[in-house]
């Protein structure tokens, strides 16, 4: 699917404890023209524990993580950690694949966009999900015109229960929970089918009688892109497993697109007007590994290394697009 690196880059992981360290571990080490230089993390026994389960180097401070032998630098942690240790590396020159959404707040993903900008330094904010088997084919349907027109269209998104009462979601730190969080994801997906977000109107709710937290636990939304409306929300308490009711649908003059993230499931259907035939196109990988992504994720930032700039990932610019946005819902909803 991707053009693979041609020669051995070593990578250095700065700060492990968020769940998807663990599939970026996974992918650095499957790769064979990647090398884990090591990991390093504030905190010692999560450094210590980490190391010892992946089997990589465990560096002692973090200047070892920012050495002129590490190519890349992938940055795991918090939000607020994401944001100060990417904006060190920046500083040192060092190209970085950091966490999404890439800081705690808008606000602070400014201050670090100046930096990258002003370094020149690669950077890519891992939104892993742009990866998924059925979104790269659900978007080479889509821009190769076969759905004609897109008019309308609808999402939706979900954390699974009871996930909003986990640290990842309670940090006060952070602008809020699920919307900034995960429904970011979404946002990313639907601006790479059409484009940047024009309008919306949202509204974003605290549920009565739920376990306590400090945000948010649902929120529909009316998007628009340009002249084309989608209609969507974002569940706080889903009992179904992560991701699995995670779709698109998108509704053309020639076609309608159906894009389930995963499992990567789409399907195409087209109608020839002249004749009217319908025909139905699928793409199924029913059985597929979803630590792939992050497989696929990193061998593209190797590649784009070079360039200066992410082909198929996440550049700085399109995840400030998706916080900025994120920003005026809250601020609309008076949060």
């Amino acid at each position: 699917m991707l053009r693979r690196v041609n020669s051995t880059r070593r990578v250095a992981f700065v700060c492990v404890s968020h769940p998807h360290a663990a599939g970026r571990l996974l992918a650095a080490k499957s790769i064979e023209e990647c090398e884990v230089a090591g990991l390093w993390d504030p905190d010692p026994g999560c450094a210590k524990s980490t190391a010892e389960q992946f089997g990589v180097p465990l560096f002692e401070d973090f200047s070892e993580a920012i050495r002129p032998d590490v190519d890349l630098v992938i940055i795991d942690g918090t939000n607020a950690q994401c944001s100060e240790f990417a904006t060190l590396c920046a500083r040192e020159g060092k190209a970085i694949l950091v966490e999404k959404p890439g800081a705690e707040s808008p606000a602070r993903l400014e201050e670090l966009a100046q930096t990258v900008h002003e370094t020149g330094v690669f950077c890519q904010v891992g939104y892993h999900l742009r990866y998924s088997p059925s979104v790269r084919w659900a978007l080479e349907q889509h821009h190769s015109g076969r759905i004609g027109r897109v008019t309308t269209g609808r999402f939706h998104a979900a954390v699974m229960s009871p996930w909003l009462t986990n640290e990842w979601f309670t940090d006060t730190r952070d602008r809020g929970g699920m919307v900034y969080l995960d429904f970011c994801h979404m946002l990313d997906l639907l601006m790479l089918f059409l484009g940047d977000l024009s309008a919306q109107k949202s509204v974003i709710s605290a549920l009565a009688g739920m376990p306590p937290h400090p945000f948010e636990d649902s929120a529909a939304m009316i998007l628009q892109f340009g002249d084309v409306l989608l209609a969507g929300d974002v569940c706080g308490w889903e009992a179904n497993d992560w991701i699995t009711t995670w779709n698109i649908e998108l509704y053309g003059t020639n076609g309608t697109l159906d894009v389930g993230i995963h499992p990567p499931i789409a399907s195409l259907l087209v109608r020839d007007w002249d004749t009217g035939a319908e025909s139905t196109h699928k793409h199924s990988t029913a059985n597929f590994d979803g630590n792939l992504n992050y497989r696929y994720e990193l061998e593209d930032a190797l590649v784009s290394i070079e360039s200066g700039k992410p082909r198929h990932g996440c550049s700085m610019d399109s995840a400030l697009r998706v916080a900025r946005a994120i920003e005026d819902m809250y601020r609309e909803n008076g949060l």
